[in-house]
């Protein structure tokens, strides 16, 4: 059986990293991030921008399936995408 491997570049590796409770969270020696996601605040965690949002939310769009949402412990967020042109307030309020 021959293993196939992919390629993933360094966004893919820290979206996955994000994902995964295995892999070393970049966000774990600085408080910060948590904190600004966990008031409903963007934040930089690794190379993504999020914001923080409730859990129902996070239950209505991962539901949708058009946004990327994170569970990061006790913190539920969604990805504001780098190609996002305008306020990220813009994500505050749920598409329809």
């Amino acid at each position: 059986m021959r293993l196939h491997r992919t390629r993933i570049n360094r966004t893919q590796a820290t979206i996955h990293a994000l994902r995964s409770w295995r892999a070393p969270r970049p966000f774990a020696e600085n408080v910060l991030p948590m904190a600004l996601l966990a008031h409903g605040n963007p934040a930089m965690v690794g190379k993504l921008k999020l914001l923080g949002i409730d859990a129902d939310r996070y239950e209505r769009e991962l539901q949708r399936g058009q946004l990327e949402v994170f569970k990061l412990g006790p913190t539920y967020a969604l990805e504001i995408p780098h190609t996002h042109i305008g306020p990220w307030t813009d994500y505050l309020v749920e598409a329809n």
